[in-house]
C-alpha cells in the first residue's frame, strides 16, 4: 500500500512518558495508519535525557552523537508513500496540546494559527478564565470580555452561530471550546457588580445547556475578575449543574492565586465536588510576595483532592501574568508592561510605573487613563514556578491572549520553551516527562483519548496529529521585546494527517518553503 505520508527515521514518543523509539510512521486518511520498529529504543538513563544523571553538555553530546549515528545507518523498512519525511533521527511526537488559551476569535481571524502551529500545537482549548465569545450580547462589553471579543473581533449571540462559523471556515488546529460563566452573566444580567438572582441562575442554566447540546465541552469561571467577582461559590454551583448530565468540564481561574491562594484552591475543590465533574484549575500559580513560597503546600492539597475527584492544573512557563491592566494587579508585580494599548499604541511595550511617573497620574487613575488596555504582570517567583512545570501531574497551557501591540511571548513561545529550559536547560524534566504533560496528560483530562480517534498519542488508528522536532535545537525566540518571533527547531506540524507547518531545516531539505501551509483541516472536538 502506498500511504499518504511516510516520516522515516525518527526516535517515536508514545506521549505515555515511554523511552523513545526508533521508527518509521505512515499517515492515511487522517490517521496513524502503520509504525513499524527498528528494535533500538532512546533510553532517556543511558542516552543523555535524564536529568538525574546527566548535565546539558553531556546530554548535547549524546543527542549529537545519536542523531548523527541514526543519519547515517538508516535503513528503510519497506513502507511507500505518496510524500516522503525524512526525519534524520529527529523525534516524532503527538501534536502539543495547548490546555488554555484565549484562541476563541484567532480560530477566525487568523486561521492559520500560525503562533501555534509553528509551537506544534495541534489542539486549543478556548473559552477560559469564564471569557468566550459565544455567547454574547450586542453593546459595549466590560473586561476582560472585551479582551477577547471586543473591536473588531467576532462575537456571537448564540454558541450555535459560532459552531457554524468555524464550520464553514476551519481553522488550522482542531479546538475544543468552553463557554464562560462571566459571558453567561453578560447576557442574563443586567449589572455584573452583584450575585445572580435565582431566576437569572436558571436563565444561565438553560443557556449553558444549549451550547453544551450545540458541541461545547463544559464551562469557566473567572471570578478573579470584576465580571464574575460577586459571583458566590453557590452561584457558580448552580449556574454550572448542566455539566453534570453531559459529564461536561469545569474549569477555573480562580477567586485569588495570590494571599488567597489556598482558600481558593479549597473553593474550587468544593465546587468541583459538588458537581462531580471533571476539574482543571487554570494556570496554577503563587502570584505576589505574599504567596511566593506556597506551591509546595498548594500542589500537596491538589494531590490529596485527587484522590476523590478528577482534579487537575495547568501551568505556564513563565514568571510573568498577562490580561487587562488593573491598578491592584500592577502592585504586587515587580515589573509591570504594557501589552495592548488601543487609545495610546505609543505605550505598548512600555513600562507601567514609569508611565504613572511620566504622566504624573496614579496607578489607579494611569489604568484608568490608558484603558482598556493588557499588561504583563511580573508577579511569580521562579521556584514555584519550576516546581509547578516540573510536578508529575502539571499540563501545559499557554494562557496566550492574541492582541495587537505586544503580546506575553507565552502566546507564541510556551511549549518550545518546555522542551528548551526545563529539559534542556535545567534538568527539571526528561523528555518523555515533558512530553506526556504536553499530550496524553492532557488529553486524558479533556477527553480527547475517548472515542474512536484517540489524540494524546501515537498508536495505530490514533488521529495523525504530529509534531517532528529536534531536541536540542528547539528553542522559544519569543521575548517581552519581541513577542512575535517564531521558535525554531520545531520542523513540522500535522494536523488530522496534513502538514500545516514546516520548519526551516526541513524545507531547507526538501527545497521547500518554511511556514505555514494552506491546509485548514481543524476540527471541533468535544471531549465526551
Amino acid at each position: 500500500m502506498v500511504y499518504d505520508y511516510l516520516i522515516e527515521n525518527v526516535w517515536l514518543h508514545d506521549g505515555l512518558g515511554s523511552p523513545a523509539q526508533h521508527a518509521d510512521l505512515a499517515i492515511q486518511a487522517g490517521r496513524i495508519a502503520e509504525i513499524r520498529y527498528y528494535g533500538e529504543s532512546l533510553d532517556a538513563e543511558d542516552r543523555g535525557l535524564s536529568p538525574e544523571k546527566v548535565g546539558p553538555a553531556s546530554r548535547q553530546q549524546h543527542l549529537g552523537a545519536t542523531r548523527q549515528a541514526l543519519t547515517g545507518a538508516h535503513r528503510s523498512l519497506g513502507m511507500r508513500g505518496k510524500a516522503r519525511v525524512k526525519g534524520e533521527g529527529m523525534h516524532l511526537a503527538p501534536g502539543f496540546i495547548d490546555v488554555h488559551t484565549h484562541d476563541d476569535a484567532a480560530l477566525l481571524m487568523q486561521a492559520s494559527m500560525d503562533f501555534k502551529v509553528s509551537q506544534g500545537v495541534t489542539t486549543v482549548i478556548t473559552g477560559n478564565c469564564g471569557v468566550s465569545i459565544a455567547p454574547l450580547p450586542e453593546g459595549e462589553l466590560p473586561m476582560p470580555l472585551g479582551l477577547v471579543a471586543g473591536g473588531d473581533k467576532p462575537r456571537f449571540r448564540n454558541f450555535k452561530d459560532y459552531v457554524d462559523a468555524l464550520k464553514d471556515s476551519p481553522a488550522a488546529t482542531h479546538a475544543l471550546m468552553l463557554i464562560g460563566h462571566s459571558a453567561l452573566r453578560a447576557c442574563t444580567m443586567d449589572r455584573l457588580d452583584r450575585e445572580a438572582s435565582p431566576s437569572e441562575i436558571l436563565a444561565m442554566q438553560q443557556l449553558l445547556q444549549a451550547c453544551l447540546a450545540d458541541g461545547a465541552a463544559g464551562a469557566s469561571t473567572g471570578s478573579f475578575y470584576p465580571t464574575a467577582s460577586k459571583a458566590s461559590q453557590h452561584e457558580i454551583s448552580q449556574v454550572l449543574r448542566p455539566l453534570c448530565q453531559c459529564g461536561g468540564i469545569f474549569t477555573t481561574h480562580m477567586r485569588n492565586e495570590a494571599e488567597g491562594l489556598m482558600a481558593s484552591i479549597e473553593e474550587t475543590i468544593e465546587i468541583g465536588k459538588t458537581l462531580g465533574v471533571r476539574t482543571i484549575i487554570s494556570h496554577h500559580k503563587c502570584a505576589g510576595p505574599l504567596a511566593h513560597g506556597q506551591s509546595g503546600q498548594s500542589l500537596a492539597r491538589i494531590e490529596a483532592a485527587a484522590q476523590s475527584l478528577e482534579l487537575g492544573f495547568d501551568v505556564y512557563p513563565y514568571e510573568a501574568s498577562s490580561t487587562m491592566l488593573l491598578a491592584d494587579r500592577a502592585k504586587l508585580s515587580r515589573k509591570t508592561i504594557i501589552t495592548a494599548c488601543p487609545r495610546f499604541p505609543q505605550y505598548e511595550g512600555r513600562d507601567f510605573d514609569q508611565l504613572c511617573i511620566e504622566l504624573k497620574r496614579s496607578a489607579t487613575d494611569c489604568a484608568d487613563y490608558l484603558g482598556p488596555s493588557g499588561a504583563v504582570y511580573f508577579t511569580m517567583d521562579e521556584a514555584d514556578v519550576d516546581r509547578i512545570v516540573s510536578h508529575p501531574q502539571s499540563m501545559i497551557g499557554s494562557d496566550g491572549i492574541p492582541l495587537q501591540g505586544k503580546p506575553h511571548p507565552r502566546l507564541w513561545g510556551t511549549f518550545p520553551r518546555v522542551l528548551a529550559r526545563y529539559v534542556r536547560e535545567k534538568n527539571l524534566l526528561s523528555l518523555p516527562q515533558a512530553i506526556r504533560k504536553m499530550t496524553a496528560l492532557s488529553a486524558a483530562h479533556f477527553g480527547l483519548d475517548r472515542g474512536p480517534l484517540q489524540r494524546g498519542r501515537i498508536c495505530l488508528d490514533a488521529a495523525a496529529d504530529l509534531v517532528l522536532f529536534d531536541p536540542h535545537q528547539v528553542l522559544d525566540l519569543a521575548d517581552y521585546e519581541r513577542p512575535e518571533q517564531p521558535s525554531v527547531g520545531i520542523e513540522a506540524t500535522w494536523v488530522a494527517g496534513q502538514r500545516v507547518y514546516t520548519g526551516a531545516r526541513l524545507a531547507d531539505a526538501e527545497a521547500s518553503q518554511a511556514g505555514c501551509s494552506t491546509a485548514r483541516p481543524g476540527q471541533l472536538l468535544t471531549g465526551r
